[in-house]
């Protein structure tokens, strides 16, 4: 198989849906006599903080000479950034391998519907899952790290007897498919942990904070509370900058205290050193990424109401009152015109694209909502006049902050590298 045969297999337009529901991912799973029943899950849920705390929790581990995979999400440049084998992107024959295995089982497959049965036909996420559990079997790693899509207990993640379930930052976000209040978000995301299985809970809201407490009770899970009033280690030379990474730092080592009070094996392996060193070297694009300065580009995948409260505490804390022209897109789902209510304080103008997604907010409407904040706005039609524009602004001294939507920062990148 060649390697963009393995892509399109994941990645094409009938794999490109949304299906909450576990039974296709078991179906799949049980044709690969579950990869999963061998490996240390650990489950990494919430809205936001996912990714950079899963990232953080594997180079600790990796830190102490732990063996780790790991699966993130979105892949944004291109199905194989989904995995990573101690922290570095896999190999194109780990990953053709894998599709090859998952390939083959899903020959006995009857896709075609019938009636009373839709058609066995796996999403993107839904393979993409397996193919990692494939890989990390194959590569006998010590511990499997999934990061959730954008659930929890229907979620394709949730697989295997984990070893422990870790939470971050709940909010507001894909309320059609999660339900429209935060103790339903909090109770659909709890449901990926395993009987017995521990809970780490990042910080979070009151609200949050007692529907976990209750469906723990309820559930018979040990609740483990995280918290940046704890003496916690926050480097300034850590790669990850941005002021609410302490958050994340936080889970993150709650985490791993809580894996090192349930076993003596981990106590003695993960010490100190592999706890600062993890932390000091986790690194995930787009999450308050500093491009470059004088004057500052950063990206930052900020998609939603928190997530965009949390940029502006960043921004507060980086550099004051700066003034950013915000180049940006958004997903039309989203919360948008509380997001930008929020970051308008911080713009000196605004530069409109629609994201490179199917759910992608027209530029035109989303400039609209931005002209009412009586400050310079405009589109552009493409991901190359972006480019430019960004450009164009810096060499004129202005300041430029890309964020909005995840979709947007990797294509934008790419086309900068490609014009230089």
């Amino acid at each position: 198989m060649r390697y963009s045969d393995a892509v399109q297999f994941i990645r094409n337009e009938q794999t490109n849906v949304s299906k909450p529901g576990l039974e296709r991912i078991n179906e799949c799973l049980g044709l690969l006599k579950h990869p999963e029943m061998s490996q240390n899950i650990i489950h990494v849920v919430g809205t936001n903080g996912k990714g950079s705390t899963a990232t953080m929790i594997t180079n600790i581990l990796v830190a102490a000479g732990y063996h780790v995979g790991t699966m993130i999400s979105p892949a944004l440049h291109g199905v194989t950034d989904y995995y990573r084998i101690d922290g570095k992107p896999i190999s194109n024959e780990q990953f053709i391998s894998g599709v090859e295995t998952l390939k083959s089982a899903l020959r006995s497959i009857d896709t075609s519907a019938t009636p009373g049965r839709e058609a066995v036909n796996p999403s993107e996420f839904e393979r993409a899952v397996c193919v990692g559990l494939i890989m990390f079997k194959m590569d006998n790693c010590d511990f499997t790290v999934l990061e959730a899509g954008m659930g929890g207990a229907q979620d394709a993640t949730n697989v295997g007897q984990g070893i422990l379930t870790v939470v971050t930052k709940i909010a507001l976000d894909h309320t059609e498919y999660l339900g429209n209040t935060l103790e339903t978000i909090t109770r659909e995301k709890l449901g990926i942990a395993s009987p017995g299985e521990p809970i780490v809970m990042g910080v979070n809201s009151p609200i949050v904070t007692e529907a976990a407490t209750q469906w723990c009770k309820e559930n018979r899970h040990e609740l483990y509370l995280a918290s940046i009033a704890d003496e916690g280690f926050f480097p300034s030379d850590r790669a990850m900058i941005a002021d609410y990474q302490k958050i994340n730092i936080a889970t993150a080592q709650k985490a791993i205290e809580v894996l090192c009070e349930r076993s003596e094996e981990f106590a003695a392996s993960i010490d100190d050193f592999a706890m600062e060193a993890g932390i000091r070297s986790a690194s995930l694009p787009y999450r308050f990424d500093v491009r470059k300065k004088n004057p500052y580009l950063i990206f930052d995948g900020g998609h939603n109401p928190d997530c965009i409260d949390a940029l502006c505490r960043s921004l507060q804390a980086f550099s004051g009152d700066t003034k950013y022209y915000i180049v940006t897109g958004v997903l039309a789902d989203k919360d948008y015109p509380a997001m930008y209510e929020m970051l308008q304080q911080y713009a000196e103008g605004f530069v409109c694209l629609t994201p490179p997604n199917h759910r992608g907010l027209p530029a035109k409407e989303l400039c609209e909502v931005v002209r009412r904040f009586d400050k310079p706005a405009e589109t552009v039609d493409s991901i190359v006049e972006a480019v430019a524009k960004i450009k164009e602004l810096r060499k004129q001294g202005h300041h430029v902050l890309v964020t909005g939507s995840l979709y947007i920062m990797a294509d934008i990148v790419a086309a900068w590298n490609k014009a230089r």
